[in-house]
């Protein structure tokens, strides 16, 4: 046959609707072909390479062939799989490539709709043959073996094939086998023994994944004997760089040779593959390339994935039920000893690294952590390698300490991971920092048999009240805050109850010393406000933690404190600059600084139980007002007094000074310099104590400008200064709010 003949023959069996002396041609083409030919003779080589599997692959797509036709076309695919079965040994890569294509069952529509009924009549013949993985190395023995069959366990998965070609394929399988052709194809997989041949390695290996679902266990016990040799020789052996180029046809050859191993009868089979995916997983894991670092830990991951669903089985089941074996074959013990020899952890958190492998450790971590195998030695490895890293990676770093954290079985161990936090400058600390303080706070006053160690199970909560304190300076205001609320919600939990009392006295400590008053009175007001609320105690006692007698003596601290604070030369800015922007004396502004300290008072007198004496107006309108800075600082003090005498819980405890807090004192400001807030102050404080007086009566129960009637002028305080403010203010609109008050007066007299 030339070349013209092959080309013409060619044309025949893709194009004619019966290309059965197409098939005849080839048939005796490849008859007449030897292995050696495909090396030196050219036209042989053009014929397998080109001629035949186009020939091959336009059979496949045809779904257009009469009965008669398509029995002929299964007897021209034995034909050539019998060629393919002579000549595998030659080394022509084209050949295991149209095998593959012939067992491609699901995918080529020549199979999904064949019509063809004739039985598979040679499967019945042997089945009385011996068996046993033997039989398939004998030559004359394996003409009679039995390589596929009808395996109804395995079929389930197999979809869009017409049930009418599983015969016959069947049948074909078994002609290659019983032809040489797996013997051959085996022979070819164990000769390639070195990193080079991984892509032919690929090509034979995969016709049989293809059928895997058909091929009997005493064939897949016979042929599998090439799995350690593939892994050891070829796929352990490759280069970082040819892992990388050839990781397509790696996972290929992985996949095929588990999917067959599977199928076998060795009950080892899973311990094998499982190995051989760690050993590669780990190759990965050490590539420079981050790509294949990141599949690497991804299929370690996959295998502690499975060892802990196999965990939770043994637990849900009870291990009586096991007999006290493992239901999986690499249990804890291998796997955590497995990963500290390979030095999984410092290919994570030491060598070249890198954000998405943290990201993807967290299985490694939590597994090592729940068997008790995550010590001092690892904490400290993964804290190191947070240390001079990029933010990014000082994050991913702290937060998987603290998901491990709860893991940690010992107070001991937590107590080191808190040593090397505290270890750090306070500049050093972020948000991530003071979480993992958090953390280690909650799990240590949590730890069962607290009473039975000498281990102080509030250290975490002590750290935590030493990072609030004004000496402690961290690099952003933020972080302080954030701090503080993370300190409160550790005080919140029960079993911080016995506790509670030292923080509050310390507090007080800190209020007499004026030090770190800010945040020591945020602390008392949740000790008081909120604690005591959730635990339903609405009559609070002050004295009840031994620091103060009641709450007068806590009001006069306080004022004390406003005092002092307002003399002291570090609270005086110089200048006019913003008092919201002004950080003095710790982490709060000069603005922050006093409204905490109001904020106080207003919570004392809301508890209905202390009160604001002559001498106290006194002293805070001295303080507030006389010694203030600025406008602002004025302007704070009238909203916040304004705000007492609104509120019904804090108006009764003031009334009785309310006169003089008119009278003596806003009376005596300025008229010409009142701001709008000083005059809300002003309007609402004169309505007030004529209210009190008995010179106006409420109208809707509410002591405000328009809701109110003059009973009587003659008496009526405050009415010189409102006119003061009407004819002198500079303000534009306080004077008209003045004058609107004037007229709302004395139109409401009775």
């Amino acid at each position: 046959m030339t070349k013209a003949d092959m080309v013409e023959v060619e044309n025949l069996a893709r194009s004619a609707d019966d290309p059965s002396q197409a098939f005849l041609a080839v048939e005796e083409y490849m008859d007449s072909i030897h292995t050696i030919d495909l090396s030196e003779n050219e036209l042989a080589h053009y014929f397998v390479s080109s001629c035949l599997p186009r020939i091959i692959i336009s059979l496949l797509k045809r779904s257009d062939l009469e009965e008669d036709v398509e029995e002929r076309a299964y007897v021209f695919l034995e034909s050539t799989l019998l060629f393919i079965a002579r000549t595998i040994e030659s080394g022509m890569e084209q050949l295991p490539l149209l095998l593959d294509e012939i067992f491609m069952e699901r995918s080529h529509p020549f199979y999904i709709n064949s019509i063809s009924r004739s039985p598979c009549a040679d499967i019945a013949e042997m089945a009385d043959e011996e068996a046993g993985p033997g039989i398939f190395d004998d030559d004359g023995r394996s003409r009679r073996a039995i390589f596929a069959e009808r395996q109804p366990g395995r079929l389930s998965a197999r979809r869009g094939r017409g049930s009418c070609s599983e015969g016959r394929l069947i049948g074909n399988i078994n002609a290659f086998g019983r032809y040489g052709g797996f013997r051959r194809l085996k022979e070819a997989v164990m000769q390639a023994a070195d990193p080079s041949a991984i892509s032919r390695a690929r090509n034979l290996l995969s016709p049989l994944f293809e059928v895997k679902e058909y091929l009997t266990t005493d064939f897949i016990d016979w042929f599998m004997t090439v799995f350690h040799h593939v892994a050891d020789n070829i796929l352990l052996k490759l280069s970082d760089e040819d892992l990388k180029n050839e990781f397509r046809n790696v996972n290929d050859i992985v996949n095929s040779l588990c999917g067959l191993y599977r199928l076998s009868s060795n009950t080892k089979c899973q311990e094998a593959i499982d190995r051989l995916k760690l050993e590669l997983a780990l190759k990965g894991l050490r590539s420079r390339y981050l790509e294949r670092r990141l599949s690497g830990l991804g299929e370690i991951n996959d295998v502690l994935e499975a060892l802990s669903v196999s965990s939770q089985q043994m637990l849900g089941e009870g291990r009586g039920g096991h007999d006290g074996a493992w239901p999986c074959w690499a249990d804890p013990e291998f796997m955590s000893e497995w990963l500290k020899s390979n030095e999984v952890l410092e290919g994570i958190f030491v060598h070249n690294v890198h954000t998405e492998v943290l990201k993807r450790s967290r299985r490694v971590l939590l597994c090592l952590a729940e068997w008790g195998k995550l010590g001092e030695e690892e904490v400290n490895l993964m804290w190191e390698s947070s240390l001079g890293k990029h933010e990014s990676i000082q994050k991913l770093i702290i937060d998987l300490l603290g998901q491990v954290a709860r893991h940690l079985r010992t107070v001991e161990a937590l107590q080191g991971l808190l040593k090397l936090v505290t270890g750090l400058s306070h500049s050093a600390y972020t948000n991530q920092h003071i979480e993992l303080v958090r953390r280690i706070a909650c799990l240590m006053i949590q730890m069962e048999n607290r009473e039975e160690s000498d281990v102080d199970h509030f250290m975490g909560v002590n750290i935590l009240w030493e990072m609030v304190q004004d000496d402690f300076q961290l690099s952003l205001p933020e972080l302080h805050n954030f701090c503080l609320q993370s300190f409160l919600g550790v005080l919140e939990m029960p079993d911080c109850r016995t506790v509670r009392g030292d923080y509050f006295k310390r507090c007080v400590e800190n209020l007499r010393s004026h030090r770190s008053v800010p945040q020591s009175l945020m602390v008392m007001n949740r000790l008081f406000l909120t604690i005591a609320v959730k635990r339903k105690q609405p009559d609070i006692n002050w004295a009840s933690f031994g620091s103060v007698q009641d709450e007068q003596e806590l009001l006069a601290l306080v004022l004390a404190d406003l005092v002092w604070y307002q003399r002291h030369p570090s609270a005086d800015p110089k200048g006019e600059e913003d008092m919201s922007s002004v950080v003095v004396g710790g982490s709060y502004s000069r603005q922050e600084q006093l409204q905490q300290r109001l904020s106080f008072i207003s919570s004392v007198l809301e508890l209905d139980r202390g009160s604001l004496s002559a001498a106290h107006v006194d002293t805070l309108w001295e303080t507030l007002v006389g010694h203030a800075s600025h406008s602002a600082q004025r302007d704070l003090a009238f909203g916040w007094l304004e705000g007492l005498l609104r509120c019904r819980s804090t108006r009764d405890r003031i009334l009785p000074v309310v006169e003089r807090l008119f009278s003596h004192h806003i009376c005596s400001l300025e008229p010409s310099s009142l701001s709008e807030v000083g005059f809300r102050l002003a309007r609402y404080a004169m309505a007030l104590v004529n209210w009190s007086n008995g010179w106006v009566e409420e109208v809707d129960g509410n002591c405000e400008a328009g809701t109110l009637r003059v009973l009587t002028a003659e008496e009526l305080r405050g009415t010189p200064f409102l006119w003061e403010v009407a004819v002198c203010a500079h303000s534009h609109v306080v004077a008209q709010q003045a004058i609107a008050f004037l007229n709302e007066v004395y139109q409401s007299l009775s």
